[in-house]
């Protein structure tokens, strides 16, 4: 049917005007939305009454005083709190707060708490669930609202209900902010309920760093990697680190090498080198593990220096102004057994040393212990290149360390002060 002409089963001759359909859709949510509402409201004073009237007996003047919702409800958290708790008187007070003010939020969770505290979970269900429908920011029923859902295995829910209230509590230091930020740690703990968390990250709620950083360091290995898919790593670097460094400690040091050099070459086909960034063109890379990690000394200036190159962009500045105990440019390596050299490039300005700096390889044991070493640098020179030959054996050394040291055997060999540059490193195997 042609909708311009009118139709046949029209009462009159007036065209039907434009939107009406959707007016008659809003009437129709408005109408249902206050039949929801009166609903609620019947069936609270359906519960008021079945529980009778507040009992004047015990505070006779109460009317004569005109006593505040706002007082009902203070007097009523005073027998909430106390020692030990009556629950009973509460649960008159907000009854009568309720009565003067029947769909106040603060009244329904008062009353829904004396009622549990009252061993009526029953009754304070319901109250719950209506103060949190009233209200999304109001903390006790949105803790009753995770914990419930929790219970049903609704974990769709727990992760909404967990978000509004992460999302309207001041901070996450709270013992309530804790134990629901652990309760999503462990609904991450399966690849199918992760993905519930993952849409709510990818928005960076306020809540996501100290999350993420639980996560790092007490979910189950992988469960990390599952919630953060699609999230560009230097916006949540610190608990990548927290999570990279956790699997190197308890043994995964192969899985976190790989994810490590997927997190810092995501288009790359190229083989994993054997020494990440040794031309020092990416700077810190955010300090995870198996890229440089670099930690500021105040008597020692570190940075890369644009200025001052043998190749590329950067190269690695040091300058020094007082005595300092320096061991502060490391990077961890995944080397399989064999015969290696690691080659460099130094340039030095009045570089004064007791000792001098050098660059050391440690088979990352416990103890720790030293396989190779460079040469010992002071003194002034232009770029120069340099080498050390190390051998990783064959048990014991799965991951290595590469750390640039002042020697000192003694205090005294702390003495040091000048510039020096280092450029171009990198790892060949022999043989």
């Amino acid at each position: 049917m042609d909708v311009s002409q009118p139709s046949s089963r029209r009462r009159s001759g007036r065209s039907k005007r434009p939107g009406s359909s959707r007016n008659n859709w809003l009437k129709t949510a408005v109408q249902g939305g206050v039949i929801v509402v009166l609903t609620l409201v019947i069936w609270l004073g359906v519960i008021l009454l079945s529980r009778g009237s507040p009992d004047r007996a015990d505070d006779p003047g109460a009317f004569m005083r005109g006593d505040s919702t706002a007082g009902l409800l203070r007097q009523a958290s005073g027998f909430l709190t106390a020692t030990p708790p009556d629950p009973a008187a509460a649960i008159v007070l907000a009854r009568e707060a309720l009565v003067k003010s029947p769909l106040n939020t603060a009244a329904l969770t008062i009353l829904a708490q004396a009622e549990e505290a009252a061993g009526n979970a029953a009754i304070a269900a319901p109250l719950y669930r209506l103060a949190s429908d009233l209200n999304k920011h109001l903390s006790q029923p949105l803790i009753w609202a995770i914990n419930d859902a929790n219970a049903r295995k609704d974990y769709e829910s727990v992760v909404r209900y967990a978000d509004l209230f992460l999302r309207s509590t001041p901070t996450t230091t709270t013992a309530a902010a804790a134990a629901t930020i652990d309760l999503l740690v462990g609904v991450a703990s399966t690849a199918p309920t992760a993905s519930l968390i993952v849409p709510y990250l990818k928005n960076a709620p306020p809540w996501r760093d100290a999350y993420l950083n639980r996560l790092a360091d007490t979910g189950v290995v992988g469960a990390f990697e599952n919630v953060v898919a699609g999230i560009d790593y230097r916006e949540i670097a610190f608990p990548w680190r927290k999570y990279l460094n956790r699997l190197v400690s308890s043994g995964e040091i192969a899985t976190a090498y790989v994810l490590n050099y997927g997190l810092l070459n995501p288009d790359s086909s190229d083989p994993v080198p054997y020494l990440f960034d040794g031309g020092f063109e990416r700077g810190a890379a955010d300090n995870l593990p198996f890229a440089w990690t670099i930690s500021n000394l105040r008597s020692a200036t570190i940075g890369f220096d644009p200025t001052t190159t043998h190749g590329g962009r950067y190269s690695l500045a040091l300058s020094f102004t007082a005595p300092v105990s320096f061991h502060n440019v490391y990077q961890t390596m995944m080397l399989p057994a064999g015969s290696y050299r690691l080659n460099g490039f130094v340039k030095m300005s009045d570089l004064k040393a007791a000792t001098g700096l050098q660059w050391t390889i440690f088979c990352k044991g416990s103890p720790p212990y030293v396989i190779g070493t460079s040469p010992l640098f002071s003194g002034n020179a232009d770029w120069t290149a340099f080498t050390a030959p190390f051998v990783v054996p064959a048990t014991g050394c799965e991951a290595q360390t590469l750390r640039l040291d002042l020697a000192e055997r003694i205090a005294a060999d702390r003495k040091i002060e000048g510039r020096i540059w280092f450029d171009d490193l990198s790892i060949q195997g022999e043989g």
